[in-house]
């Protein structure tokens, strides 16, 4: 069965926090919210003008937070970009805080993606391959936490079917899986494959 939700970052462009973002789709009677996380602070999320949730903060409170407005949160948001070694310096630590969030809120999914470039000087060869040893490190994390990792089509690698077939067929992992955006179904490659 499909269900409807919102990702609270609907709200970015009217620089609405996560609350007015999450009371907003309770009033429109959705049941599942998806929101992006950061790591450490953000002045901008501070003040009340930023529609994400710091790993910082309290998942007790926040869980709380969710039930009281009858929310079930369906994903979190958690998508350096995982292709190129900017995704190991930063993002592979930033996605496993993400993995471990998730279950301390009871959240099912954590989404990853690329960036909206390739990535310069790396063939999509040398590309594949740190991406590959950056997901192995994430996914070992989200088998130990039983939280689907979803790799969700954006950039020039995750919107190549090919790459994401290749990518998909090197782990054998029932943890690893993809989403689809509105946004991303615009891509001339999105039909041809699926999992």
């Amino acid at each position: 069965m499909i269900h409807l939700g919102i990702h609270t970052d609907n709200w970015r462009c009217l620089s609405g926090s996560f609350q007015k973002a999450c009371e907003a789709t309770a009033r429109f009677g959705m049941k599942h919210v998806e929101f992006a996380v950061i790591d450490g602070q953000y002045f901008v999320n501070a003040m009340g003008y930023d529609p994400s949730v710091s790993l910082q903060s309290n998942p007790v409170a926040l869980r709380r937070y969710l039930d009281k407005l009858g929310l079930e949160p369906s994903q979190i948001d958690s998508a350096f970009p995982l292709m190129g070694p900017k995704g190991s310096t930063f993002g592979v630590h930033y996605v496993q805080q993400g993995i471990r969030f998730a279950k301390e809120i009871g959240c099912p999914m954590v989404d990853t993606t690329d960036g909206a470039f390739e990535v310069e000087g790396f063939t999509r060869e040398e590309v594949f391959r740190i991406t590959c040893d950056n997901y192995r490190e994430v996914l070992s994390w989200a088998e130990d936490y039983q939280v689907i990792i979803n790799v969700e089509p954006h950039g020039p690698y995750t919107c190549d079917g090919d790459f994401m077939q290749r990518l998909f067929d090197h782990f054998d992992s029932s943890t690893c899986g993809s989403t689809w955006t509105r946004a991303t179904r615009s891509s001339p490659d999105w039909t041809r494959w699926s999992t």
